[in-house]
């Protein structure tokens, strides 16, 4: 989730008096849309580990039940 934060942030937010991030700078019309891209990234993010731990413990030999 922190890497889904940082990223959004840095490249997406829009927040005038504080901080204009790379995006909002070059297309002041998309606004702020820090909150749509944190959670669409996040979201890909723990797809993307969570898949690489399945495959790690498939692995090791641990398949899982087998009643």
């Amino acid at each position: 989730m922190a890497i889904g934060l940082v990223v959004s942030v840095f490249l997406f937010a829009n927040v005038f008096s504080i901080y204009t991030g790379k995006v909002p700078e070059a297309y002041p019309q998309i606004g702020d849309i820090t909150f749509i891209v944190g959670f669409l990234l996040t979201g890909a993010l723990y797809y993307a580990f969570n898949m690489m731990s399945r495959r790690e413990t498939t692995r090791a030999g641990v398949a899982g039940s087998r009643a």
